[in-house]
This record gives structure tokens, C-alpha cells and sequence, in this order.
């Protein structure tokens, strides 16, 4: 490995002694480590090719994010490093596809919001980030993950695996098959209505693990994890806001009596969103705002039961069970989303 990071962070222009080096925790998809390079500290990031596999499309997209929202200070990402041949891709000797950026120092990660403070903020961020990407020169981004929140085709698929059975997990995941069923009926209906809306370029992936905040003042300093910015609809990333400020359990929990929305929190997401965004919702997002955050926690349930049905190949687990959890956990959360019906402030 160090050597590969020494190939790897020379093409990026850094050629100084590497010292501590340190894996960042909280992704799922790719492998995010740490590096201390003489006075450099940096992030570096190994593309999980697998998932994300438009390389031209992603590094079209960054950089022409990149080269924008350096000509503004409302909202800051972090500074991506580029080669001789103004590149922020590398695949290395290895056959590793390589992105390096400045460390946000003076900036923590952000986990799940604790007061309804920390939730405006994080909706502030990212309808900011929304807003300003609306002036992004040269037309709209391209898709980097084609419908990646169209969930009717996520249960077809599930459905799939759930007939083959490849792994031979059905019968410890009946309870959570059933339950994922009785909440498709309800929300897909409802989330082929959200995909017809008008499209912007959103994160797309809004969750508060996607932030870092200012360790002094508690600002949401940073938008970071960028491949999923493409066009969306902004319900999308309000929802996915819902599912993880609105809801302070973790993701994976096994207490699902603690998990409950908290009204205030929730509130401030789509107060802070619209706000940063500078926009309201239009009518018909405001009808199916209540659907937003079921939506976009069911999806997500969705996708950790198939992948725990298939032997674990999407998401990075910790322990043996843990997409299951996840799965059990986020079905849960879609139940008191649906049960709260959030319409905003």
C-alpha cells in the first residue's frame, strides 16, 4: 500500500515523506483513507469501479463541480488535487482508480444530527449546494448512476434475488421480506409520481455523513462525496435528509422501540433547505413531500436486504449479519416516516 500511495500521491504533485496514514470510516462504497505527506493532509480515495462504473462521467462531472464552485464561497467542497494532465482520476500500477483532495481541516463528520440546530444546518447545505450548481456552466450533468432512485426497478430486482435465494438467507430475512412488501405497495405508487418531477442537479445522496462540520461552530462547512450529483428531483435529497437528521438512530441499530422522528429536527431539514436553495417547493412537491422520506429510507432498506440476500457485494460490512440490521433498522424508520407524514414547517 505505501508504495502504491507514494505512485499515486507523486502524480498528484505530492512528493513529500508519507507519515500516518488512516482508513475514514462512515462510507459504504469506496475505501477512503487518511494521509499525513509532510505538511499535506489529504484524502485519498480508491474508486469502487464495481459500483461506479462511467469513470468519463464521474470525472466529467467533479471537475466541472470543482471548477464552479471555486468561484464562489457559499458553500465549500473539498479542493480535489490534479495531475500534469489536469486529471483527478489515476488509476495506479495496481489497476486502483485514485482520487486525492486537501483534508477539510478544522471540519468533524457528520453522523446523525442531535438538535434541530445541527438539522438546519445540514438542509442549508446542501439546498445551497443545489443552488448554486443551477448556475453551473455548459449544461446539465451527466448521470453517473442511471435511476438510481427509481425504486420500482430496485424491487424487481429484489424481488429477483428474493426468488433465487443465491445465498440461502431467505429464511432468516423472511420477516423483513414482508414487511419491505407491504411498504412497496404503499410507496412505489407514490415514487413513480416523484420521478416525474422537474430535475436539478442535487446530491442526490443527502445524508448527514456527507457533511463536515465546522468543529468550532457547528457549521456545515462541506458537501463531500460528489459522484452522486447529477440530475434529480430535490425531494430526493430532502428525503434522504429526513431518513438521517430527522431520525437519530444509527443506521444498523437493533433498538428499533428507540427509533422515532423527531418533529423539530425534521422541520428545520425543510425549512433549511428551502432556505439555502432560496426556493420554495413548487405545489406538487409540496403534495408529495410526506412520501419523501419513506421513499428514500425504504430505497435504501431495499437495497441492504438484496444485498444481504446476494452475499454482501455492494455495501462494506462490519460484522456478518450487518446488512440484515441495516435492512431491519431502515424498514423501521420508513414505518414512523410514513406514520409522521412531515409537511414542513
Amino acid at each position: 500500500m505505501s508504495d502504491e500511495l507514494a505512485e499515486v500521491l507523486a502524480a498528484f504533485g505530492v512528493t513529500d515523506p508519507i507519515g500516518d496514514v488512516a482508513a475514514m470510516t462512515g462510507g459504504h462504497i469506496h475505501r477512503t483513507i487518511a494521509v499525513e505527506a509532510g505538511p499535506h493532509r489529504l484524502v485519498c480515495q480508491a474508486v469502487n469501479e464495481r459500483i461506479f462504473n462511467n469513470l468519463d462521467a464521474c470525472e466529467e462531472n467533479l471537475l466541472r463541480i470543482d471548477d464552479h464552485l471555486r468561484t464562489q464561497d457559499e458553500i465549500r467542497v473539498p479542493t480535489l488535487r490534479r495531475t500534469d494532465q489536469g486529471r483527478v482520476q489515476l488509476r495506479s500500477s495496481t489497476g486502483t482508480v485514485w482520487r486525492v483532495a486537501d483534508f477539510a481541516v478544522g471540519t468533524v463528520a457528520g453522523t446523525v444530527a442531535r438538535t434541530a440546530a445541527e438539522a438546519g444546518q445540514a438542509g442549508f447545505a446542501f439546498g445551497t449546494y443545489a443552488r448554486v450548481l443551477q448556475s453551473l456552466p455548459g449544461g446539465p450533468l451527466r448521470p453517473t448512476l442511471p435511476s438510481f432512485h427509481a425504486l420500482a426497478a430496485r424491487v424487481a430486482r429484489f424481488e429477483s434475488v428474493v426468488a433465487a435465494d443465491p445465498w440461502g438467507r431467505l429464511s432468516e430475512s423472511r420477516p423483513e421480506v414482508r414487511v419491505a412488501r407491504r411498504l412497496h405497495a404503499v410507496v412505489v405508487p407514490v415514487s413513480t409520481e416523484i420521478a416525474t418531477l422537474p430535475t436539478l442537479s442535487v446530491h442526490n445522496d443527502a445524508k448527514v455523513a456527507n457533511l463536515r462540520f465546522d468543529a468550532r461552530s457547528g457549521e456545515a462547512r462541506y458537501v463531500v462525496d460528489l459522484d452522486t450529483t447529477m440530475p434529480g428531483a430535490v425531494l430526493f435529497d430532502i428525503g434522504e435528509l429526513l431518513r438521517t437528521a430527522g431520525v437519530d438512530a444509527p443506521e444498523d441499530t437493533s433498538d428499533l422501540d428507540s427509533i422515532r422522528v423527531h418533529m423539530d429536527r425534521a422541520e428545520a431539514v425543510i425549512a433549511g433547505y428551502t432556505d439555502g436553495a432560496r426556493a420554495a417547493l413548487d405545489v406538487r412537491s409540496q403534495q408529495l413531500l410526506p412520501f419523501a422520506g419513506p421513499l428514500m429510507t425504504l430505497e435504501n432498506a431495499t437495497r441492504f436486504l438484496t444485498d444481504h440476500l446476494e452475499g454482501d457485494p455492494y455495501y462494506a460490512i462490519a460484522y456478518a449479519g450487518q446488512n440484515l440490521a441495516r435492512a431491519r433498522a431502515q424498514l423501521r424508520v420508513a414505518e414512523v416516516l410514513l406514520d409522521a407524514r412531515i409537511m414542513g414547517a
